[in-house]
């Protein structure tokens, strides 16, 4: 365990909660609601999601790893950067010349596709991002430098789609 990790904690009754370790020693790691959590998952007093309620049963704990890519700007050249739960961020591609993201939305009736940005708003009913179900994503970057031989970039384009499994999930026993 280190400072960064995040981890999932479950109860024998099926109820979860999140901590963000916020430091370590020897023997014992520490969840503490301070600037160290950034993600802001230790809060022991909320309703709900909390571990308090937890504590004092047989917990089983996984650990949770959370990827967060973005693009990083701050240099005048904007880079693809991937990071992992609280570490150092990684640079994964040169310069990034195209970014397009867009969405399928799912409500049961109408279930708009190829949304660009949410809330949406189509005749009248407003859509928000719990309500994504699919995410198209295209990415083009090319290199920092010119190749001698092409005497152009070296380019290259990806793109895929990934389907949010679980925010599609409905309960029909309930």
């Amino acid at each position: 365990m280190k400072k960064g990790d995040i981890l999932l904690f479950t109860d024998p009754n099926g109820r979860n909660a999140i901590q963000t370790v916020t430091s370590t020693d020897n023997t014992t790691v520490y969840f503490a609601q301070n600037a160290d959590d950034t993600f802001g998952f230790n809060q022991p007093a909320v309703a709900a999601g909390s571990i308090a309620p937890l504590l004092g049963q047989a917990l089983t704990v996984q650990r949770v790893l959370m990827y967060t890519y973005y693009v990083d700007a701050n240099n005048g050249t904007p880079r693809l950067m991937r990071r992992y739960n609280m570490g150092a961020p990684q640079a994964l591609a040169g310069v990034v010349e195209d970014l397009q993201l867009s969405y399928d939305l799912v409500d049961g009736v109408v279930n708009p596709t190829n949304v660009a940005d949410v809330p949406y708003t189509q005749n009248g009913v407003t859509y928000s991002a719990n309500q994504i179900r699919k995410v198209s994503l295209h990415i083009g970057v090319r290199s920092e430098t010119m190749s001698l031989k092409l005497h152009d970039y070296l380019r290259n384009h990806l793109s895929t789609v990934v389907s949010i499994r679980n925010l599609a999930f409905v309960d029909r026993y309930q």
